[in-house]
């Protein structure tokens, strides 16, 4: 079955389930494809981001029905397509666009029908009330959260009809999909600071941070009453630049 997928230019974050709190968010800054204009037999006319769709990625927690189903911490695109089942990493990740902001701290509750707040910057949250620090004003939070557009190379496990239908993208034999992910307040240390931190060292100055490749994996966290699945991010080695000028075909 092919993918549920979602316009770039009209994303909707929050259906990655969480135990503890729902996710929304906007798509990365300067997550665009460039226009072009085409004139063939099957095709015509101006061709851009809102043309196009991108699947999300999402972990099967325990708080909603993917984990019972795809099976718990499993690695899934747009909640159908299991990449990876809990224990496994998907390798030849790259990070096409990451953008943070700060989003409302609210308890759980499956039965809410409104989103958290969003800000794009502390100012923003400072200035509606939020706190963005602990220890000012805890009753009224919004903490970082981070929303990442990665590309996928297909499991070399995943059977032939699996990766025609969800991994449209090809270079050098292997498949990949576009795909994009936010992350809870409570995962924006295991997803997120990783790629910013990369961001100070010489090599990814130098080469760029779509060179960079990461393993990721489901990790499993708690607290006190609950417990919940994260994405857990490493880095992984180095890309040529010949996949990075061909990731831009994709997203410049």
């Amino acid at each position: 079955m092919a993918s549920k997928v979602t316009s770039l230019e009209s994303l909707k974050f929050g259906d990655d389930e969480t135990s503890d709190e729902k996710i929304t968010a906007t798509e990365p800054e300067g997550a665009e494809v460039s226009t072009f204009v085409q004139f063939t037999s099957d095709v015509a006319g101006e061709i851009g981001s809102t043309d196009k769709k991108i699947p999300r990625l999402n972990i099967g927690q325990k708080s909603g029905a993917l984990g019972d189903t795809l099976g718990f911490g499993s690695l899934l695109l747009n909640k159908e397509v299991v990449i990876a089942p809990y224990g496994q990493k998907v390798t030849e990740v790259s990070v096409l666009k990451i953008r943070k902001q700060y989003q409302e701290r609210r308890p759980y509750d499956p039965n809410s029908t409104t989103m958290p707040k969003l800000f794009n910057s502390a100012r923003e949250a400072f200035d509606a009330g939020f706190a963005t620090e602990w220890g000012h004003n805890d009753d009224k939070m919004a903490l970082p959260v981070a929303n990442i557009l990665f590309l996928l190379a297909a499991p070399a496990s995943m059977d032939k009809d699996s990766v025609e239908q969800n991994f449209y993208y090809e270079f050098g034999g292997k498949h990949y999909a576009a795909a994009l992910f936010t992350t809870s307040p409570t995962g924006y240390n295991e997803t997120a600071k990783p790629i910013f931190t990369a961001l100070d060292t010489p090599k990814v100055r130098e080469v760029g941070l779509r060179a960079v490749k990461w393993k990721v994996e489901a990790r499993k966290v708690q607290n006190a009453i609950n417990s919940w699945y994260v994405l857990k991010i490493n880095t992984d080695g180095y890309s040529s630049p010949e996949f990075v000028e061909y990731t831009r075909t994709i997203l410049p």
